[in-house]
């Protein structure tokens, strides 16, 4: 005799402690500007909860200030995600909440660094001048000599008059030889030391600011110790 059975299915509801939102891109703004973000629902397993129609609110006041705080306009996406923007209109700290249900989302109130805008329309004259053909990456010594890796392989360095004084490498001609590069990119210097990101040799080589080689490591491949098209550097100070 068959007999009929029925499951029920539970399905976990919106957790607004869990909720986030891409706060991590405006910790600062500019008084003035709109900045954006977007408020992502999750449930109580810390899943995006596809699902809008949440009561979700947003307001943001400036600190100390004896004012209400400012409601701002959230928009239900339809997807378990909310769009809200905010202008601050004074600079200084700001407080930020975002709520679901009356509770706060995770990390909820935000605090939000409000900045006067920059005028760039001084920076209308060069200080200096360098001539250089296809530069892919630069870098000051200390003492404010600049160097730069150039697409014809080989380095520059210009000292602060603007003045060439130094090059590296086989201009026009590449090569996997020490000392020598193939498509250089990133450069950093440390004291009378520099470290070229050797992007086609898939290495980094060390030398010395005369040139003289030092050392290398790297070779092409995704394994530990290999790179492949190394660009950009970077070194604890």
């Amino acid at each position: 005799m068959a007999t009929n059975t029925s499951a029920a299915i539970f399905e976990a509801g919106c957790c607004p402690s869990l909720s986030t939102a891409t706060i991590e891109f405006i910790p600062k703004a500019v008084k003035g500007r709109e900045r954006k973000f977007v408020i992502q629902a999750r449930d109580s397993q810390d899943k995006p909860y596809p699902k809008g129609s949440e009561p979700v609110y947003a307001t943001i006041r400036l600190m100390g200030s004896e004012e209400s705080p400012t409601s701002l306009a959230v928009t239900d996406n339809k997807n378990g995600t909310y769009s809200a923007s905010f202008m601050p209109t004074s600079i200084g700290e700001h407080v930020l909440s975002v709520t679901i249900s009356n509770e706060h989302i995770k990390r909820s109130p935000f605090i939000v660094y409000v900045r006067e805008p920059r005028d760039y329309t001084t920076l209308n004259a060069s200080i200096q001048t360098f001539n250089a053909t296809n530069v892919r990456g630069i870098s000051l010594d200390e003492h404010s000599n600049l160097y730069a890796t150039l697409q014809n392989h080989s380095i520059v360095a210009f000292d602060k008059s603007g003045a060439q004084f130094s090059q590296l490498g086989t201009p026009g001609s590449s090569s996997s030889d020490d000392g020598k590069f193939s498509a250089p990119r990133g450069i950093l210097l440390k004291k009378d030391v520099i470290y070229v990101a050797d992007r086609d040799n898939h290495r980094i080589q060390k030398l010395k600011i005369s040139g003289e080689f030092i050392a290398k490591f790297g070779t092409k491949g995704s394994e530990k110790g290999q790179l492949s098209g190394p660009s950009y550097l970077y070194m604890n100070p």
